[in-house]
């Protein structure tokens, strides 16, 4: 938590939200063009500027409610929304025009009040709570609290290079205080917040940044090297590096993804962690896939969800997410489970995995899977990962057996 913030940080933090909530940008991207088109080196002015940052967003409901100005119904006040965080955590004010009209007393008399109402105590969106509510009950509000903490920073050893425990010792070496991760072999949790990219260790490749629930979903599948094993959404392949490492670099990954720029961003991510077993594969339409029916020994399927699990890393979920895009998720959730399980041979091992806590996203699309799919395939096993019970981002996992 910072002690002040600049007027200079002030006007970066108001113009970050600004895109992030009226231009459906990504935080991440819009933190990192602030610092490059505006050459923002000093690391103290990077720290302040991506906390509060991160915190207007994630309180954002709460914010406006103070104000009346939610749902949005008047032009947002960024600064206003600043200054009232600000005083709700007693940090001075900086001494510029914009905040001249801020009234403490009055933020804190309708904070005490709205405080009382779960879904602005804890800044979520009506539906968001309703789900939540109806899927964990009383446990709900210990949920809520997790996935309103700003998430720790988690590592995965490159094998291929690198072995955990030496892989602490660099880090210590290089200022990063670490520990291993209990379940998660390949994990370690960096235990200060810094800047774990500036590390030459992962420049050489030597880690990757990775949640350790994450990581969970490589290990459900069980390779072995020498598979032949297809991630069907390998998005920027986090997960595909993990497979190529606990495969010592040893059989066949195809990674298929429908977006160029993403897998583009994955041949770099080999590269650079020495992996040469992999091949990405674009899928521009369903003939891409059709083809390779009982082909792989196992399958990963990380499908296309709502994120609710990565809330407390990617607060903008919240605001970006709804009803109605969330009824679409579940269309495309079936699709690509149904259409892309076949590919695993029998006997094979399909893994259907989101970063979701809904119950609509995992165990239900996973049991319609098994109806439609009239004993075709068996459930292994299955796992809800909370942030509220492990410390990780939240995650299910489904290990799915293909039987006939």
């Amino acid at each position: 938590m910072p002690t002040v913030i600049t007027p200079a940080q002030a006007q970066h933090i108001t113009e970050i939200v600004r895109k992030v909530m009226e231009k459906n940008h990504l935080m991440d991207k819009v933190i990192y063009y602030e610092f490059k088109n505006n050459r923002i080196k000093d690391e103290y002015d990077r720290s302040n500027i991506v906390e509060v940052s991160y915190e207007l967003v994630r309180w954002w409901r709460m914010l406006l409610e103070i104000h009346n100005n939610y749902p949005v119904t008047r032009p947002v006040d960024y600064y206003q929304l600043l200054g009232t965080y600000l005083v709700i955590h007693g940090i001075d004010l900086p001494k510029i025009p914009q905040l001249r009209n801020i009234d403490a007393t009055f933020i804190k008399s309708q904070l005490e009040t709205l405080s009382n109402i779960r879904k602005i105590k804890y800044s979520i969106p009506d539906w968001l709570d309703q789900m939540g509510f109806l899927a964990y009950g009383s446990e709900w509000e210990d949920e809520l609290k997790a996935l309103n903490t700003p998430a720790p920073i988690f590592v995965r050893t490159n094998r291929l290079k690198i072995k955990p425990a030496e892989l602490s010792q660099k880090l210590k070496a290089e200022g990063f205080d670490n520990q291993p991760v209990e379940g998660a072999p390949d994990a370690l949790l960096i235990k200060t917040r810094t800047n774990i990219f500036s590390s030459a260790l992962y420049k050489e490749g030597y880690f990757e940044v990775q949640d350790a629930g994450s990581q969970f979903i490589s290990m459900a599948l069980e390779v072995k090297p020498g598979m032949r094993v297809a991630d069907m959404c390998a998005g920027t392949g986090g997960k595909t590096l993990h497979l190529a490492s606990m495969m010592q670099n040893k059989g066949k990954i195809i990674a298929f993804d429908t977006q160029s720029n993403k897998l583009s961003e994955l041949k770099s991510r080999l590269a650079r962690a020495g992996v040469d077993m992999v091949e990405t594969r674009l899928i521009e339409s369903t003939k891409d896939t059709k083809r390779l029916r009982d082909s792989f020994d196992r399958v990963l399927i990380d499908a296309p969800c709502s994120g609710t699990g990565s809330i407390r890393r990617n607060p903008e979920i919240k605001w970006k997410m709804n009803t109605e895009r969330l009824n679409n998720l579940l269309k495309i959730q079936a699709n690509v489970l149904n259409s892309y399980a076949d590919l695993v041979v029998k006997d094979g091992i399909v893994v259907y995995a989101t970063c979701s806590i809904l119950p609509a996203e995992n165990q239900e699309q996973v049991q319609r899977f098994l109806e439609k799919k009239k004993g075709a395939f068996v459930l292994l096993k299955e796992q809800q990962i909370l942030p509220s019970k492990t410390g990780f981002d939240g995650f299910y996992i489904a290990q799915l057996k293909r039987v006939q």
